[in-house]
């Protein structure tokens, strides 16, 4: 009489079958995913740039809109935020320049900003918003 055996489990060219399309699919989805990654951060880079475009556009109407010589602006992200951390100074000043610096709330003018980028597009390339009567130039907006 024979005996039959209860067969449990799979064998093993079943499990390096399975193995070896994980390894495949494995190959093809990180490369991809780590693309998207880089696009990601290169929109959070451009969202950051055209913000920060758009402060100085702001402050230079406030502040400084009958100035004819350029105004740089740095910038700052603070826990996330981003900030004007100072301007060069225009030369010379048409009007009471500290007192328009104290109701914009601006700490220091031509303080250097700290502002880095989130992707390799623009990690080597400062970060800066410059006016010249009304026309602007962003440093990363106008590289690429």
């Amino acid at each position: 009489m024979k005996k039959f055996r209860n067969k449990k489990g799979f064998t093993l060219a079943e499990l390096l079958i399975v193995l070896a399309i994980i390894a495949i699919l494995m190959a093809i989805a990180i490369p991809l995913f780590s693309n998207q990654l880089e696009k990601a951060r290169i929109s959070v880079d451009e969202a950051n740039a055209r913000s920060a475009s758009s402060m100085a556009q702001a402050h230079y109407l406030i502040t400084h809109i009958n100035e004819s010589s350029p105004i740089t602006y740095y910038f700052n992200i603070t826990n996330g935020n981003l900030e004007i951390a100072g301007h060069t100074v225009p030369e010379p000043a048409a009007h009471s320049y500290a007192e328009d610096e104290k109701s914009c709330g601006l700490g220091s003018a031509a303080a250097k900003g700290n502002m880095t980028a989130e992707s390799d597009r623009y990690a080597d390339i400062p970060f800066s918003v410059t006016i010249t009567e009304g026309k602007i130039t962003n440093s990363w907006l106008d590289s690429h």
